[in-house]
């Protein structure tokens, strides 16, 4: 398994379940697995494995590595990982000492829907990251293609979890990405699942130190048409807004110009879930032609409520 970076570079164990059971009974099972010594198996340990992946005792920084070489052989490897997954969220059974849970962090995390595309799981005031992990239901997948972590090198695997199956990513290089903004979009997830996913995310600070972010789960309040970015705009731009209420609602998000002409018609859903929001605007009319510069105005229907705002299209 080589360290690559890349959104298409998720892989699982699945298809090497069977045939690795013997690598994993040959490998001692009173190995801590334990790469930075704080008694528990988590992202802090899936951080140091990554950023050594591939090293041997004959590599310079061997004594840093060799924290992750689990199973002893001399080189960090997919034993060590496979003994990574197999141990994530144990204690370990060879280091003293009482074991320190995932550090709580003053920074939140909480998912946004997109009414055209993935879902995402945002992150604010986390401060510098190097990583995330969570547990997804089955059916669940999980991409960082324009998240926080695009343009970085990095690696992100998933494997069984009691829960359904763990995705965890974390940077190879040594500079860490900013934690506000997307961590991970998601497809399939549904809302009687959001409190549990929310719950197991946990975060790798700048320092390699596992922390676990508030998870926000608060529903708007109001139906709200937020300010488009960029604006002006060329060529496109995103419309954030927020669905209030208990219970899905018809909701529709048009584009008209300044005559009160219909342009476009983004969204139209007759049972949008209560939530927040983003759609783009490429600047095209309904049949996807460019429409010229000037104003146009966003108008969001939901349920009874109505909200505008102007849009500055400068080509």
């Amino acid at each position: 398994m080589g360290l690559r970076n890349g959104p298409d570079k998720l892989r699982t164990t699945e298809n090497g379940e069977q045939a690795c059971s013997s690598e994993l009974r040959r490998v001692s099972r009173s190995s801590t697995q334990d790469a930075d010594d704080d008694n528990r198996i988590n992202l802090a340990d899936f951080g140091v494995l990554v950023r050594h992946f591939g090293d041997t005792s004959a590599s310079p920084d061997w004594v840093a590595a060799r924290k992750a070489d689990f199973d002893g052989d001399g080189v960090v490897g997919f034993d060590d990982f496979l003994l990574l997954a197999d141990n994530f969220g144990r204690i370990g059974m060879e280091v003293r000492g009482a074991a320190r849970a995932a550090a709580a962090s003053s920074g939140a995390v909480w998912f946004e829907s997109h009414a055209t595309g993935p879902d995402a799981l945002r992150g604010r005031d986390l401060g510098a990251i190097r990583g995330v992990t969570l547990v997804l239901p089955d059916g669940v997948s999980a991409d960082a293609e324009g998240s926080v972590f695009t343009g970085a090198d990095y690696e992100i695997l998933t494997w069984p979890d009691t829960e359904g199956r763990r995705v965890a990513i974390a940077l190879t290089g040594d500079r860490p990405v900013s934690g506000d903004g997307v961590l991970l979009r998601l497809q399939g997830l549904r809302e009687a699942d959001l409190g549990a996913v929310l719950g197991s995310v946990e975060v790798l600070d700048a320092d390699g130190l596992s922390i676990r972010p508030a998870a926000d789960r608060a529903t708007p309040v109001a139906s709200e048409l937020h300010p488009n970015y960029p604006n002006p705009f060329n060529p496109s731009t995103t419309i954030p807004f927020d669905v209030a209420g208990t219970l899905s609602v018809r909701v529709r998000l048009e584009i008209f110009d300044v005559l009160g002409q219909r342009i476009r018609t983004l969204l139209d859903d007759d049972q949008l879930r209560p939530g927040r929001y983003r759609v783009a605007w490429d600047a095209r009319d309904e049949s996807g032609g460019d429409v010229a510069s000037g104003m146009y105005l966003a108008r969001l229907t939901a349920g009874s409520t109505q909200r505008t705002h102007r849009l500055l299209l400068v080509r």
